[in-house]
């Protein structure tokens, strides 16, 4: 609940403290879940004019959405059409053009760490930071 420190316990030593990054996590899930007609309306040109706090007020990504090349809107796809797109893609790019990150206390920051031009293009395609 607190800093790196743990505990109710922040990186000043004051106590009590409560983190407040997890309590704007934990609101953030507790939000409703975009809906399809939300990706008809916004085209992909919009959201990108969107800062990263007012994507997050949009609500929380339900289903798996895709563009093509040259759409202007993502579109709701099924968990199979989306797990398929995704399998085919890994299984071109190769073993040797493959890269995973997992951490259970990874962080949005690191993620987006993970999206830097020391990175290969094609990893970032599949992260989860707009």
């Amino acid at each position: 609940m607190g800093g790196q420190l743990g505990g109710m316990v922040n990186e000043g030593d004051h106590f009590p403290e409560v983190c407040k990054k997890s309590l704007q996590a934990i609101a953030s899930d507790m939000q409703d879940g975009i809906t399809a007609d939300f990706f008809s309306r916004f085209s992909i040109a919009q959201l990108r004019t969107l800062s990263s706090r007012e994507l997050e007020r949009c609500g929380r990504l339900v289903n798996p959405v895709y563009a093509g090349h040259g759409d202007s809107h993502y579109r709701v796809i099924a968990w199979d059409e989306a797990l398929d797109r995704l399998a085919r893609s890994l299984k071109a790019a190769g073993p040797a053009r493959s890269f995973f990150y997992a951490s259970g206390r990874s962080s949005n920051e690191a993620g987006s760490a993970m999206r830097t031009s020391n990175v290969p293009r094609w990893p970032r395609r599949f992260t989860t930071i707009f």
